[in-house]
């Protein structure tokens, strides 16, 4: 059995560190919770505006992966890489810091993706109701 202070290093553009599990467990969980949230709700958009559940699904993924690889793997965008959700995809690299360091961003950490994951989720859920409101006044 192992012990929930072990440290674990966290890696910043400045300095290496040291984070407990239990703490990589709590914030890794809790940004990956917001993100399932952001992805349902946008899934749910995508649906509404497809009229399609199956091409929903698809293009999310689609979208999710694209994102993600253009930010982590090819370094594309990655000026803005803060503020795109996808870019939270591996909550555990973003907690470590290695995220953050693969693209130069230091901004790419806990708390932004905390606030970019909630704040994308209150404007797709605003807009998916707008749309739901839209389409029974039409019908």
């Amino acid at each position: 059995m192992g012990a929930l202070n072990y440290p674990l290093p966290y890696f910043s553009i400045e300095e290496i560190s040291v984070i407990s599990i239990s703490k990589q467990i709590i914030y890794s969980s809790t940004l990956f919770l917001f993100l399932i949230i952001f992805t349902v709700l946008l899934n749910n958009l995508i649906a509404l505006l497809t009229d399609s559940n199956i091409m929903s699904l698809g293009l999310s993924v689609i979208i999710a992966v694209s994102f993600n690889l253009a930010v982590t793997q090819y370094g594309l965008l990655s000026s803005i890489a803060h503020v795109l959700p996808f870019t939270y995809l591996n909550s555990s690299a973003v907690i470590d810091g290695t995220i953050g360091v693969m693209t130069g961003n230091a901004n790419v950490n806990f708390l932004t993706g905390l606030i970019i994951l909630i704040a994308y989720s209150v404007i797709i859920y605003l807009f998916s109701l707008y749309l739901l409101n839209k389409k029974q006044f039409t019908n």
